[in-house]
């Protein structure tokens, strides 16, 4: 691994935030409204299932809301009794199912309203959306997940300095808020997807130390806000990919199987 080279400061990329998108010390009232959208939440499931979330160093949340049933949310759901008689028994049995279903609701974990670990959110939206993934250095291991493309207020996700397999997600590609995407330091294999392309606002691109092969699409070559981009101790191969970005501040690319034209070098 590259010694001089550094991940990219989440704290500061965190700190330009406003306070519409994190959940430190907000007003009671306001954070007992938030609740994170279903269809994030199910990408979420998904990552800690397919991720081996049981084997994370750090979790809070994840394992209340993922992880093995806890009898005693069933145990301490109960219906209040209606001391008159007046309900009929139908009537009795659709209020039980409602309340036991309203209580679970408030049993479970809220990735948005109670700081799941690595998660950060856009609170001012209703329902909420999840705004920054960050897992690096976690115990991943196993695949990530191919829904990974429904977070689509997305904007910042780092899974590196982990254990994790498997071929980089296509349909990333649907994020196209994503700026930021690390995923160094792991054992991803197969070729970087085409769809990658789409990611018009990403700045950050950081591939290094995998076994990722095959060549470098063009498409992602032509992505015009790229300030850094990581790609070197992989298996790539062809031409040394050339990028159009003008705000392009790093660039590293070596241990690959790269090569140089003769144009390119002057002969």
């Amino acid at each position: 691994m590259d010694q001089n080279i550094h991940d990219v400061d989440w704290e500061s990329v965190m700190d330009e935030m406003s306070d519409d998108y994190r959940l430190p010390s907000q007003k009671n009232s306001r954070k007992n409204l938030i609740v994170t959208d279903e269809q994030d939440i199910l990408v979420l499931k998904a990552m800690y299932v397919q991720m081996q979330g049981y084997r994370w160093r750090t979790k809070i949340g994840w394992l209340t809301r993922f992880g093995p049933k806890n009898k005693e949310n069933v145990k301490n759901t109960k219906t209040p009794s209606n001391n008159d008689g007046s309900n009929s028994g139908s009537e009795k049995k659709k209020e039980k199912s409602t309340t036991k279903k309203d209580v679970q609701s408030t049993l479970l974990s809220d990735p948005c309203r109670d700081k799941w670990t690595g998660i950060t959110c856009n609170t001012k939206l209703r329902p909420a959306r999840i705004f920054a993934v960050d897992l690096s250095n976690n115990g991943l291991h196993g695949e990530i997940p191919s829904n990974i493309g429904n977070l689509t207020h997305l904007r910042t996700m780092t899974l590196s300095n982990n254990r994790l397999t498997g071929m980089l997600p296509i349909h990333l590609g649907a994020c196209e808020q994503l700026e930021y995407f690390s995923v160094e330091i792991n054992q991803l294999s197969g070729s970087i997807p085409q769809s990658y392309g789409k990611l018009k606002h990403l700045k950050w691109l950081s591939l290094y130390n995998n076994r990722l092969t095959g060549y470098v699409p063009k498409e992602i070559l032509r992505l015009n806000e790229l300030t850094h981009v990581f790609l070197q101790q992989n298996q790539l191969q062809g031409e040394r990919p050339t990028f159009t970005s003008q705000v392009l501040e790093s660039y590293q690319y070596h241990q690959n199987q790269f090569t140089v034209s003769r144009k390119r070098n002057g002969l």
